[in-house]
């Protein structure tokens, strides 16, 4: 997404950057969902205040922000509430796409990145219970945000995706339209 930045301003679509000094770098908005599960709801509807206005000065309609930590909302439905005031008062139509991954290249993946990270280096059955809880979140988070609103979840297929132009289908998912 970050790569293809100036595809999505064209296509009406804000990808906005982290606040500066953000631990999480460019990649994704977790410094913005962890804000708002330790209860720093200021210091969020400030950050999506400036998204708001970084949009409307980019002509953009619509703020793409993406995280893994939104699958963690289901474990606290009271901030998730405070979540959905907050983005309201900046934002109208919130919507929730999840790209969902095959469970064994997901699983693969995973454990490549748990060697990486220096939490495995032991054979995968070891591995296994941990990615077997990862894709059991992924399924409750799913539920979780169907049950709040199932008009405003969609699935999407992360191999299909990757294999045939993540990004077009990613903004065609939000905007309803093909672009060139």
């Amino acid at each position: 997404l970050r790569a293809n930045e100036a595809a999505l301003r064209s296509a009406g679509i804000l990808f906005p950057a982290n606040p500066e000094g953000s631990p999480f770098g460019k990649l994704q908005h977790a410094d913005l969902l962890t804000k708002i599960s330790e209860g720093k709801f200021e210091q969020a509807a400030r950050y999506l205040e400036q998204i708001a206005e970084e949009a409307r000065a980019a002509g953009c309609r619509r703020v793409l922000l993406s995280s893994e930590l939104s699958t963690s909302f289901y474990l606290y439905p009271a901030q998730f509430e405070q979540w959905i005031r907050l983005v309201n008062e900046s934002f109208d139509d919130i919507r929730y796409v999840f790209v969902v991954r095959n469970f064994v290249r997901y699983a693969i993946s995973m454990y490549r990145e748990l060697i990486r990270s220096g939490v495995a280096s032991f054979h995968y059955d070891i591995v296994r219970p941990i990615l077997v809880e990862r894709l059991l979140e992924q399924q409750r988070s799913i539920a979780f945000f169907r049950q709040w609103d199932a008009s405003r979840v969609a699935l999407l297929d992360f191999q299909a995706l990757s294999a045939d132009r993540l990004v077009h289908h990613t903004v065609k998912s939000l905007v309803g339209f093909e672009l060139e």
